[in-house]
C-alpha cells in the first residue's frame, strides 16, 4: 500500500512519538518464568550500569532522531529497566551515533551497544511503501529498532557473562530479542511482527546472493519464519493468524511450542544467575 501523505516526515509529527514510550520500558526480567529458577550469584559484583550516550551528530535528520529519543526518554527508559534487572560487573554504554552506514552492533572491546541513526533511515526506506501514513511508518521503524537493539543485548549478555551458548550466535541473539519482547505482551508481539516483516521485505528485494548463505546471519526469510514460529510457540491457542495471515507453514507450526519451550528454558537457565 502507498502512503496517502508523503510531504512531512513522520519524525516531525511529535504527537506520533508518544505512543512508543511504554514500549521503550521493556525489561529483560521477563525472561524468567518462575522465581524459584533464579540462582544466587554472590560472586558477581553489581558494580556497573547501562549508560546512554548521545554522540555528536552533524546530519539534520539525525538531530531529529536524537531529539525524539531524548524527549521521549526511549533509550534512557530502556537503560533504567535493564539496570533494575541485570547484574553488571562494569558499565555498558548504549551509544546513539552517526556511523556512516546502516548498522547496529555490540562491541566487546569497548562494551558498547552502538545504534546508528542511519539504521532508522534504512527502516524508513524499507517500510515506506508498506505504510498507509506517517504513524504506521513510525511504528514500523521504531518497533524494528527495538528488535535490533535487544538482538544486540543478546550478543552483550553472551560476552559479559561468558555464557556457554552454542549454535549460530546471530540466531541466539534473535532468540534473546524475541524472548524479551514477548514479555511485553501485545506491544512486544507487534514489535516482533514488524521486525519479522523487515526480514521478509528484505528477502523479497531480489535475487539471493551467494554471500547470503556464507554470512554468519541466517538468510532473512529463515529469520522471518523463526520469529513467527517462536511467537506461535509461546501461545499456540491465540496465534492462528500467524498461519492464516502471516504464512507460517502448518508443518513448522506443529513443532513451534516445543521449540519455544526449549529455547525459553535454555535462556532462563543461562541468565538466571545474573538477574537481580
Amino acid at each position: 500500500m502507498i502512503m496517502a501523505e508523503k510531504a512531512k516526515p513522520w519524525y516531525k509529527r511529535w504527537w506520533a512519538i508518544t505512543i512508543f514510550v511504554l514500549i521503550g520500558l521493556i525489561v529483560i526480567g521477563v525472561l524468567l518464568t518462575d522465581e524459584e529458577d533464579q540462582i544466587s550469584q554472590d560472586a558477581l559484583s553489581d558494580t556497573g550500569d547501562f549508560k546512554v550516550v548521545y554522540s555528536p551528530v552533524k546530519n539534520q535528520d539525525n538531530l531529529e532522531y536524537e531529539r525524539i529519543f531524548k524527549e521521549a526518554y526511549i533509550f534512557d527508559g530502556i537503560a533504567e529497566g535493564l539496570n533494575s534487572e541485570l547484574i553488571l560487573p562494569y558499565n555498558v554504554i548504549i551509544n546513539l551515533t552517526e556511523c556512516g552506514e546502516e548498522n547496529a552492533f555490540y562491541d566487546p572491546n569497548t562494551k558498547q551497544i552502538v545504534m546508528c541513526y542511519e539504521l532508522m533511515d534504512h527502516f524508513a526506506k524499507v517500510f515506506y511503501d508498506y505504510s498507509e501514513n506517517d504513524t504506521d511508518l513510525g511504528i514500523a521503524m521504531l518497533n524494528s529498532m527495538f528488535f535490533v537493539f535487544y538482538h544486540e543485548v543478546g550478543h552483550m549478555v553472551v560476552d559479559i557473562y561468558d555464557l556457554p551458548a552454542t549454535g549460530n550466535p546471530e540466531d541466539n541473539a534473535d532468540q534473546v530479542s524475541t524472548l524479551i519482547l514477548l514479555g511485553a505482551d501485545i506491544e512486544g508481539v507487534n514489535a516482533l511482527l514488524n521486525g519479522a516483516n523487515w526480514f521478509f521485505i528484505k528477502s523479497e528485494e531480489g535475487n539471493i546472493e551467494e554471500s547470503a548463505f556464507s554470512d554468519i546471519h541466517s538468510p532473512d526469510k529463515r529469520r522471518y519464519y523463526n520469529i513467527l514460529c517462536w511467537i506461535y510457540g509461546s501461545d499456540p491457542e491465540n496465534a492462528e493468524s500467524l498461519i492464516t495471515e502471516w504464512g507460517l507453514p502448518e508443518d513448522r507450526a506443529l513443532g513451534c511450542e516445543e521449540e519455544y519451550n526449549r529455547m525459553s528454558n535454555s535462556w532462563n537457565r543461562l541468565l538466571s544467575p545474573y538477574l537481580k
